[in-house]
């Protein structure tokens, strides 16, 4: 197997034209002008033997054994503060190395680079970490390893033990964390703890879809306070989301810096070359095990497969409620996972506890990041709903194609009466929140029907002269 060693000098015959190594956190006012981060033609470096025998012989004849690879080729960038700016690029394509140069994880065999701020990176969540200590004590702990004021982590721990959402293992030991409670305890306490730079490598895919939804919001109100973010992600969508601008890397180098929208069409590009015939797994699951046909009607089999009690939040004024809901395949499946393009049912139950002379009723569907995607109902839809009168129930039915990019997403289900001169609706009886989440995937051989977030009505035709 090849033995693989950094190399921190600078070679004889660099790629291009490095400038003197130089890695300190805080540059002079004239090197950087208004940058807080300031790249400038970095280079990395490392040495491939064929084993480590050719190590000790390359050390003993002092001739080389070895093969040069470079994972990073005169990259420069200047980040401002406040801006966010996404690093894509295929697998092997510098990414990582370049953020490890950044954190001082890894010396860099030329260039130089300059940070102003305080940085946090999250490029492994919980590095650092002491498994016997508790979630609390592994904050202070981390807060003094990164050198803030005494008492610093006490003023954040009410915010941080309410993010993570840990209930009372955030006082016990790390060691019987889940991997999904590790991950929320470390990102928790970064997005806390203020940076003024912040690194983030890959991590906003951990944690369900509640988390990652929270964990973006998080993300722009520290960037509206000032904050500035270098973002690695093979998720696009986050990429067009978060970034103002990308770079994308390919072999070591930049082969574009710019607009999210323009990059990530190159992304795609290259990944397209790359993967010619890729294979996709042609299984499909179920959320839940199939129960036979349900009869639309059967409003027992809406509350035996009630999705509402996995709300995150209910409100309302209650003069008439959503007392129960399903989500099905066309074949009365329940489920929480569909395909692309396949069409789902919701079936909701409203029950009034006062007459309702214009009961509306309507759903909402919101991707990872917690972006509306898509909000309809009755009333946009031109269905004028009967008077509902104390005590009455009633049964809807929505069929939705799935018409969206494949990923996680949360429902929302709103019931609600509208004022007169308003277009929208005015008084909101029962809500029910975040429901989820819902997985669309595509496994199809083919090409897939669309790409970007949602699917538009498209026809096409051709014209002969």
């Amino acid at each position: 197997m090849a033995d693989l060693q950094e190399m921190t000098t600078p070679p004889p015959h660099p790629p291009t034209h490095p400038v003197p190594i130089a890695t300190t956190v805080m540059p002079s006012a004239v090197q950087t002008a208004s940058a807080v981060i300031d790249v400038r033609n970095l280079s990395k470096r490392f040495k491939i033997f064929p084993g480590p025998w050719s190590r000790l012989g390359e050390w003993l004849t002092r001739k080389p054994h070895h093969d040069d690879f470079w994972a990073l080729k005169d990259i420069s960038l200047h980040v401002g503060k406040g801006e966010c700016v996404g690093i894509i690029g295929p697998n092997g394509s510098g990414k990582s190395t370049l953020l490890k140069l950044l954190t001082r994880t890894l010396e860099p065999t030329s260039g130089s680079f300059t940070i102003n701020g305080r940085l946090l990176s999250l490029l492994e969540l919980g590095t650092g970490f002491n498994v016997e200590l508790t979630g609390r004590e592994n904050v202070v702990h981390s807060a003094e390893l990164l050198a803030f004021p005494p008492g610093y982590a006490a003023r954040k721990m009410e915010a941080i033990e309410s993010f993570a959402e840990l209930g009372d293992f955030f006082d016990r030991p790390v060691k019987l964390y889940s991997s999904g409670m590790f991950v929320r305890l470390a990102f928790s306490m970064f997005m806390c703890f203020d940076p003024e730079v912040l690194i983030i490598d890959e991590a906003l895919s951990v944690g369900d879809v509640f988390f990652q939804q929270k964990c973006f919001q998080q993300l722009h109100r520290i960037m509206e306070s000032g904050t500035t973010l270098l973002f690695v992600s093979h998720d696009m969508g986050a990429i067009r989301s978060l970034c103002d601008r990308i770079l994308v890397l390919s072999k070591g180098e930049c082969i574009f810096s710019g607009d999210p929208d323009e990059g990530v069409t190159r992304y795609f590009a290259i990944m397209g070359k790359e993967q010619q015939n890729p294979t996709r797994a042609a299984t499909k699951g179920h959320a839940m095990p199939p129960h036979g046909h349900v009869p639309p009607s059967d409003a027992a089999s809406i509350r035996a497969h009630d999705i509402l009690p996995l709300a995150k939040s209910r409100h309302g004024e209650r003069g008439f409620e959503i007392t129960a809901a399903s989500l099905e395949t066309m074949h009365g499946q329940p489920t929480w996972i569909a395909e692309i393009m396949e069409p789902l049912k919701l079936r909701v139950l409203l029950k009034a506890s006062r007459d309702i002379p214009e009961p509306q009723v309507g759903f909402q569907l919101y991707d990872r990041m917690g972006t509306l995607i898509f909000a309809s109902g009755s009333r946009q839809l031109g269905h004028v709903l009967k008077p509902l009168a104390a005590g009455e129930e009633r049964m809807i039915e929505f069929v939705v194609t799935c018409s969206v990019q494949a990923g996680p997403y949360t429902l929302s289900l709103a019931a609600g009466e509208p004022v007169e001169g308003s277009p929208d609706l005015g008084v909101w009886h029962d809500c029910h929140e975040h429901l989820g989440p819902l997985t669309i995937t595509w496994h199809g051989q083919q090409t897939a029907p669309f790409y970007g977030i949602a699917n538009l009505p498209l026809t096409m035709r051709v014209v002969e002269d």
